[in-house]
């Protein structure tokens, strides 16, 4: 077994040997094809915004919304922002204060809003009965194009990052 390992770790990268310039563009590439899908969620679902009434073809569309917001925002905070801190050699802290950084960085607009994002996101992914999808939809799409906004300063500020980092 030991042998396998040793064989294994010559021919393998293992993840916690990357640098931190490495983890921050696999992250911000997860992101950006993320917001992909996200995109085109939201165009799909847009105009289910008046609907009264879902069908079950809509419900799986808001499904897939839902739960693509709820990744891109995982994506985005927990990862991103992270390994942004990690690569300016930032202190870790709690993700209030890796929002409070990515405000004062032109980030985000507000760490204020950013939490609202955080706990529609925690809404979505802890409340498996959705009882009141409608909400939960109306305020994904409201903050999705912010959400996006948010998405492009930051793949700016990453480029501007990788172009001071030695080749």
């Amino acid at each position: 077994m030991l042998i396998h390992l040793q064989k294994w770790r010559l021919t393998k990268e293992f993840p916690y040997e990357k640098n931190s310039y490495q983890i921050l563009k696999l992250n911000l590439d997860d992101l950006l094809e993320a917001k992909k899908w996200l995109i085109h969620s939201y165009q799909v679902c847009e105009s289910f915004k008046s609907k009264e009434k879902f069908s079950v073809s809509d419900y799986d569309a808001l499904e897939s919304f839902l739960s693509r917001f709820a990744r891109v925002c995982d994506l985005l905070f927990r990862k991103v922002f992270r390994s942004i801190d990690v690569y300016e050699l930032e202190p870790q802290g709690s993700l209030l204060d890796v929002l409070n950084r990515s405000e004062k960085k032109g980030l985000v607009d507000s760490s204020s809003q950013a939490r609202e994002w955080t706990e529609l996101r925690n809404q979505i992914v802890h409340d498996y009965a959705h009882h009141d999808l409608k909400t939960l939809f109306v305020d994904a799409l409201d903050f999705t194009p912010h959400v996006l906004k948010t998405i492009e300063s930051t793949e700016q500020y990453c480029k501007n990052l990788f172009e001071k980092e030695p080749k």
